[in-house]
């Protein structure tokens, strides 16, 4: 994420802001960040969902923060500023949180073709999909928190993504053992790795919008709160799981507050950001 800022950083501060993808497409840098962030870390990922499941990894993998922070201020050359160091730290003190409520799930115990499960699953991401609507169409009609409105828009597909692909890896680690899928095991297979196609390409498209518009030390934070809600869904609502412990709900709900309260104190800073950006505009 570090490079990709890096670099959209370098093109806007030169004024070239047409056409912004196909060049980035072209950028060695650029390219070289997109295969760290999508090719290594999501071999570690897929690891990971086959170890805990969905509703765990998205948090852990979240300490990244403080690569983000040491790059951002390193190769960037962004200084952080004691509100945003605040912010930071209350995220990462709500994904220890999440991480010791122990949401475990172990993916070859589900039944994928249980009629309620898939149901289920419809239901949650359709509802993303309309967040990510209105989050999309959110940045068309306002200047002051395009920023914003975009970290979070450009978050949603992840959270979509973050869910199918367990699909995927449950249902490959079927083939590994050498067991036969049926037709609507295969055909799920392919709907989902298409949903998780789809949504890290926007993914990627719109972060890089976001990167426009903000600091990555507060759109990547920002883009993180959803990411973070979204596999607590994913555990009671559609694995229709039970806490594993009596202190595993105390701890998510405690983790969600911190992390929303963490939002807010990152959205303020970035609309200032915004706000003087516009006046340098004008």
């Amino acid at each position: 994420m570090v490079l990709q800022k890096k670099v959209v950083n370098d093109r806007w501060l030169q004024g070239e802001t047409t056409h912004q993808l196909k060049q980035l497409y072209r950028n060695p840098i650029w390219l070289f960040g997109v295969v760290l962030s999508l090719g290594i870390a999501t071999i570690f990922f897929l690891f990971a969902q086959q170890l805990i499941g969905p509703a765990l990894v998205p948090g852990l993998m979240s300490a990244g923060f403080i690569v983000l922070i040491i790059g951002s201020a390193k190769i960037i050359k962004v200084k952080l500023n004691l509100q945003e160091l605040i912010g930071i730290g209350l995220i990462t003190l709500g994904i220890v949180l999440l991480g010791l409520s122990e949401l475990d799930i172990n993916l070859q115990n589900i039944d994928f073709t249980d009629e309620s499960f898939f149901f289920r699953a419809i239901i949650f991401s359709f509802v993303l999909l309309l967040l990510w609507l209105s989050f999309f169409f959110s940045v068309k009609h306002t200047a002051k928190h395009r920023g914003i409105f975009k970290a979070l828009s450009s978050a949603l597909p992840l959270c979509i993504s973050d869910f199918w692909i367990s699909l995927v890896v449950a249902i490959v680690m079927k083939l590994f053992l050498g067991t036969n899928l049926n037709s609507f095991e295969s055909l799920l297979l392919i709907f989902s790795i298409a949903v998780v196609i789809w949504a890290n390409i926007q993914n990627i498209i719109e972060t890089q919008t976001a990167f426009q518009y903000g600091n990555a030390n507060v759109i990547i934070p920002v883009q993180q709160i959803p990411i973070q809600i979204s596999p607590i869904f994913t555990f009671y609502f559609i694995f229709a799981m039970l806490s594993p412990k009596p202190t595993s709900l105390l701890f998510v709900l405690l983790g969600l507050m911190i992390i929303i309260a963490s939002g807010f104190l990152l959205s303020h800073r970035q609309a200032e950001f915004e706000t003087s950006t516009i006046k340098q505009e004008n």
